[in-house]
């Protein structure tokens, strides 16, 4: 079942998007097509080869590389994302009807993927104000302690980050969702919504610290998003 939606992105009436649970991806896309106010089937949809890497892709052809952002104008399109613990972001642009989806974690804040993504979408004639972000589920900072070497990978490339990242006893607790949002902004982004569901607390939700923890299954949460022909 879908989890959640964003508000933002449930007023347009070219976009269906979910934030799904842990789903199997394709019984995910099925009952999206399958629901009344989703009921636009999704021709196809393409999952990225996810690697934490801060490659986007735009053209098709190109799935097939490591790639953890797609950015498209093309309609009937569905872009999904597999998460656990990281941010599952969809972007849309108004003005050009582009739209995009993200996979990022520590790393992918880091390198600032969901930046380059954007950047991508400027170059296609989009502008920040015209720019809607969604963040969904996600694991929150209260239950994501890190150790030094996340801290001294901020503090050396990243330094403005450096705000979401809380002391905590020997380590620091991170606000993955707090650096995108302020990397958005500082585009100019203004229209960023942040899930509040917290993965790591939430049992819909497959969340990979729990699983390393409790020896839950391995399983991963799906966001999806579709551009309507009209």
């Amino acid at each position: 079942m879908i989890i959640e939606t964003c508000p933002l992105l449930d007023d347009i009436p070219w976009i269906r998007h979910g934030f799904f649970g842990k789903e199997n991806p394709y019984a995910a896309v099925k009952k999206l097509s399958g629901l009344h106010r989703f009921s636009h089937a999704f021709p196809q949809v393409l999952y990225l080869k996810q690697t934490h890497t801060d490659n986007v892709i735009t053209e098709i052809d190109e799935v097939d590389a490591e790639a953890d952002a797609f950015v498209t104008h093309k309609p009937d399109l569905g872009l999904a994302v597999k998460t656990a613990d990281c941010c599952p972001i969809l972007l849309v642009c108004t003005a050009t009807k582009q739209i995009a989806a993200i996979h990022a974690g520590w790393r992918g804040a880091l390198n600032g993927i969901t930046v380059k993504a954007i950047e991508k979408m400027l170059a296609r004639g989009a502008s920040p104000l015209s720019l809607i972000a969604a963040i969904g589920p996600n694991i929150h900072s209260e239950n994501y302690p890190v150790q030094a070497d996340v801290y001294n990978a901020f503090a050396i490339a990243a330094p403005e980050a450096l705000d979401f990242l809380t002391p905590f006893e020997d380590r620091w607790k991170l606000d993955v969702a707090g650096i995108i949002k302020q990397q958005m902004a500082r585009l100019g982004v203004r229209k960023i919504w942040i899930s509040e569901i917290d993965t790591f607390s939430d049992p819909r939700f497959s969340s990979y610290r729990q699983y390393q923890a409790n020896s839950l299954p391995d399983l991963r949460n799906v966001s999806l998003i579709l551009k309507v022909n009209t």
